[in-house]
């Protein structure tokens, strides 16, 4: 009886063994068509940045009227939105770096 556990799990490892050396794979010879980039209809190399000064130095949220100014931009340039990648801080003046998403 003490030999029975092994036989059954020597049994089940020729059984996967035998199974994975049965398997084939399948290769492709097809050669990969080449990448295509669209490029956009139309780009604009402009300098997507603002600048405001903060009425508090431990709030540099854009005002609203900032947030506006760039939706405006963005839109005139033919996107969706405009949204803040960077900011910073430079003396009492408050920088941001924007960029523009979404086809409009």
């Amino acid at each position: 009886m003490t030999f029975r556990p092994i036989a059954i799990s020597t049994g089940l490892a020729v059984l996967l063994l035998s199974a994975c050396s049965s398997a084939t794979t399948s290769q492709t010879t097809e050669v990969p068509s080449a990448l295509s980039l669209e490029v956009p209809p139309k780009i604009t190399t402009t300098k997507r940045e603002v600048t405001w000064t903060p009425e508090n130095m431990l709030n540099i949220i854009p005002p609203k009227a900032v947030m506006d100014s760039i939706g405006k931009e963005c839109k005139a340039q033919g996107f969706d939105l405009g949204y803040i990648t960077s900011i910073s801080l430079e003396g009492d003046n408050v920088t941001a770096i924007f960029n523009c998403r979404g086809a409009g």
